[in-house]
């Protein structure tokens, strides 16, 4: 009934389903929207609601994980740890809607059926079910905690969420004609030549007058702007500063930290650590030290206190002269970072000040005009507090400046000019040879290019040796064509098609009707699929906590 209705929808009143679609869009947006910001002052502590799961909550996202990796495992697919957060997404946003939908986990036939489609359980030569595959996922979900449980969970979990995919997806629809000519494509038979010359191996001369420079600056700036930059400067707290300040350790001390801290100490010649009482007062200085890093980081919290409170009353404003003169006022050195891009941190940490690595880089790029100071950044050496300065707009440094640069890029643009300028005048050469009866790699050797042919392929089965750009360049050839050249890299390529055989197939083919139902297949995944990413858009943007 559902999947009737949305084809209706789709088909005949496309304006009445974007209202519907809009509608559930909005009532996710209330359903699942930012809880109030009262509570902690702590962005872990908030409860990030998203379709059913906190964000925040590690035991949520710990189940969501391994639900997910024992879906991708029984499912055979694999999933890299650079996309394995947004396959948990996916998955929440898919339950959710199962919930909503009121579609219930499969009865013992159900089950049964869907059990013989999960490939985890499929003999891999004759895709069958495998009653011992399926008996050793059971032993070896057994053998770990909680393990025969969470199966269970999953496989009813992929049951429901393939049931709400077919009817997000709905039937699929492609045309008996795209089918078809899909399968010709597939199964054409190619015969080619591919004259191939070296990009590099053409030098031209190139002379760079002042001229030539200016017109080419001129006309070029953008590419030597420096793009808008910001400001940071610091006050740090060092470790070492503090370390007066740290009592003495007891006995009890020493042997603890020594004890957790083994793989730090001096080792004998044998290579066994040394024994405390050797290294005592070596000991006791790293115990110290530690001590006074978090004073450090204390001293700095309560800077960053100090900072809010004065920003609250209006004592201090965002501007580079009342961040100087209030951190002056309460007896605090400022020091100021290099100017760099927002977008680029390398370019801050790669100048080596002290207390400036990756995670106070990226606190420091984060900073704007309504929060522009930083609680404490811990670090190896004590602490920091970040300000953000000001921000610096886009320039354009004058010729002379850039210069060199400037010539290394016209010399490689009028390089390529002159280039494609050849590979005119040879597509000229080579079609007139054609035009006369020439064979095309008689020509095309004649000219100094390198021939290879390629005979009786098909897309499917491409011959070895045959580089991908030459088959997508294949894609709008005939037979008898001639294609302009194509650069990849330092190899460019002439493509001549000898023989184009296209197969043909009535639309009531075996073939073709195979064919569509597999693209009527793949039309409904993928439309199932991009209602589920923008559903994760718009719950991500309602789970993102307000500033704090």
């Amino acid at each position: 009934m559902f999947t009737w209705l949305q084809t209706v929808m789709q088909r005949h009143y496309k304006w009445l389903f974007s209202i519907l679609l809009a509608v559930i869009i909005v009532a996710f947006v209330f359903t699942i929207g930012n809880t109030g910001g009262f509570g902690s002052g702590n962005p872990a502590d908030v409860r990030r609601e998203f379709y059913g799961i906190n964000l925040n909550s590690p035991k949520d996202m710990n189940n969501l994980g391994q639900w997910t990796s024992i879906s991708a495992n029984l499912m055979q697919r694999r999933i890299s740890p650079r996309n394995q957060e947004g396959a948990m997404l996916q998955r929440a946003v898919a339950l959710y809607l199962a919930d909503q939908m009121n579609i219930p986990g499969p009865g013992e036939q159900q089950f049964a059926e869907f059990l013989r489609d999960v490939p985890a359980f499929q003999d891999p030569q004759t895709k069958a079910f495998s009653r011992d595959l399926y008996t050793k996922a059971i032993d070896s979900a057994q053998s770990t905690p909680n393990g025969e449980e969470n199966l269970s969970i999953v496989l009813i979990q992929d049951y429901r969420i393939q049931k709400v995919m077919d009817g997000l997806g709905g039937p699929g629809y492609v045309l008996p004609y795209m089918a078809m000519r899909e399968l010709e494509q597939r199964n054409t038979k190619w015969t080619i030549d591919v004259a191939s010359m070296d990009k590099a191996a053409f030098t031209p001369a190139v002379e760079a007058t002042p001229e030539a420079l200016q017109e080419f600056y001129e006309q070029n700036q953008f590419r030597y702007e420096s793009g808008p930059k910001i400001v940071v400067s610091y006050v740090e707290f060092p470790a070492a500063d503090f370390v007066g300040e740290v009592k003495d350790p007891t006995e009890a001390d020493l042997t603890t930290y020594y004890n957790s801290n083994r793989t730090k100490w001096p080792k004998d010649e044998e290579g066994k650590t040394k024994p405390l009482a050797d290294i005592r007062d070596e000991v006791a200085s790293a115990w110290k030290l530690e001590q006074a890093e978090d004073i450090a980081t204390a001293k700095a919290n309560e800077l960053a206190v100090v900072v809010f409170e004065a920003t609250d009353s209006g004592e201090l404003t965002y501007n580079p002269e009342s961040i100087a003169a209030f951190l002056k006022k309460q007896g605090l050195t400022e020091k100021v970072l290099q100017a760099f891009p927002r977008n680029n941190i390398s370019a801050l940490v790669s100048t080596n000040t002290p207390f400036i690595n990756n995670s106070a880089a990226t606190l420091a790029a984060s900073l704007n005009e309504r929060r522009f100071y930083t609680d404490a950044v811990p670090s190896d050496d004590g602490a920091t507090v970040l300000f953000l300065k000001e921000e610096l707009p886009t320039t354009v440094p004058p010729l002379e400046d850039v210069r060199i640069q400037v010539a290394a890029d016209y010399s490689k643009e009028e390089g390529e000019r002159q280039f494609n300028l050849k590979a005119v005048e040879l597509k000229k050469e080579l079609t007139a040879a054609l035009d006369e009866g020439k064979s095309f790699k008689e020509a095309a050797e004649t000219a100094g290019l390198t021939v290879s042919n390629y005979a009786d392929f098909t897309m499917m089965s491409p011959p070895q040796g045959l580089d991908y750009f030459v088959l997508s360049t294949l894609q709008n050839m005939d037979q008898g064509e001639l294609s302009d050249m194509q650069s990849f890299s330092d190899l460019s390529t002439f493509v001549y098609v000898e023989t184009k055989t296209v197969p043909e197939y009535p639309l009531d083919a075996p073939e073709v009707v195979e064919n569509i139902e597999q693209l009527a297949s793949m039309s409904s995944r993928l439309t199932a699929q991009g209602i589920i990413n923008d559903l994760i858009t718009i719950g991500e943007a309602n789970a993102r906590p307000e500033e704090f």
